[in-house]
């Protein structure tokens, strides 16, 4: 008949220190070894030692004392015990048992237990801390943009950046406040759906910080009004502008090739006083969608410098193979200026 021994926990964070184990790659700062002390003087006894086995894992045990043994026992408790007819004096080690820390993102305790209760020394439970939660609490989450444009049909990748770059939870959630005007996959990839405005939000699961990119989604005449805004002007559109010029290509009012008359012609391009290279570098980038080759350049700059009229410059550019297909792309009649 054992009698209950008290027991009590001591913590040796031994950082370098390896379980006793086969495995060499059994290291480190994972590794935590508690010493099983004798509280009381006493003849015999068994101490209980348990654990939560999915935060830590037994993995070695050495005796400090002749008569010593770790006893096998259930998942999540092991006991230790003397088994001698002298009495052994309160302080004297029971056990040394290694654990390895499987969760590092909450604490981890064990609780040592008297196995048994009798009159002389009631059993008592202890609950020692063998590992600090070391997770890092994420603190702020970005976006690679905060304001995006897409046309119908396209796609945009935003990227979540969550801070601090060591924190222990970086996964993100996102969602569209409109799926019908945008979509977003989990992987930060916007689609455009149709016309109008909606929100992505990107938020972190650990604290719930979030951040926010507005899209905007154009249809294709809307897209080629913003097209002809930032390559003529190198600007945004204003929204009377944009309705305009938008109301007027939708109704078919006015052909592509008229809307690009009404840019290259207006007061506001006059006022950017560009000289014939800019000119006609813009007649390439608006109507051609690339720069402009050195020998085609010069040919057109050449004309410009011979007296030939702009809208006769533009009437050569907006007949070309590229207008044609890129009104054909946005779904414009093209037309002409003659």
């Amino acid at each position: 008949m054992y009698k209950a021994a008290k027991g009590s926990l001591n913590t040796v964070f031994a950082e370098g220190d390896t379980a006793d184990t086969e495995d060499e790659e059994d290291v480190v700062s994972d590794v935590k070894v508690i010493t099983v002390t004798n509280e009381n003087e006493d003849t015999n006894g068994l101490i209980v030692v348990e654990y939560d086995p999915e935060q830590l894992e037994l993995v070695g045990s050495a005796g400090a004392v002749k008569y010593n043994a770790v006893y096998g026992g259930d998942a999540g408790k092991v006991r230790v015990g003397f088994i001698n007819d002298e009495a052994i004096a309160a302080g004297t080690t029971i056990a040394n048992l290694t654990f390895r820390v499987l969760d590092q993102a909450s604490d981890a305790y064990v609780t040592v237990v008297t196995e048994e209760e009798n009159e002389e020394h009631p059993q008592t439970k202890k609950e020692i801390l063998v590992s600090e939660n070391k997770a890092v609490a994420v603190t702020d989450v970005t976006l690679s943009e905060s304001d995006i444009i897409l046309t119908e049909g396209k796609t945009a990748a935003l990227t979540a950046t969550v801070t601090p770059e060591e924190a222990t939870n970086k996964e993100v959630r996102w969602i569209s406040t409109s799926p019908a005007v945008a979509t977003v996959a989990q992987d930060g990839t916007v689609t455009a759906v149709a016309s109008g405005t909606t929100f992505i939000l990107v938020s972190t699961v650990d604290g719930g910080h979030t951040a926010i990119c507005k899209v905007t989604v154009d249809d294709k005449i809307q897209s080629f009004v913003r097209r002809l805004y930032t390559l003529c002007f190198s600007r945004n559109p204003d929204a009377g502008g944009f309705n305009s010029w938008t109301t007027k290509l939708r109704n078919k009012t006015i052909t592509a090739a008229e809307a690009v008359r009404g840019f290259f012609l207006s007061k506001e391009m006059n006022n950017l006083n560009l000289s014939n290279e800019d000119f006609v570098e813009r007649c390439y980038l608006v109507m051609m969608d690339r720069p402009s080759d050195a020998g085609g350049k010069k040919y057109w700059v050449d004309k410009m410098k011979n007296g030939v009229p702009k809208l006769d410059i533009l009437q050569g550019f907006v007949v070309s193979k590229e207008f044609t297909k890129i009104c054909a792309d946005f779904g414009i009649e093209r037309g002409s200026l003659k």
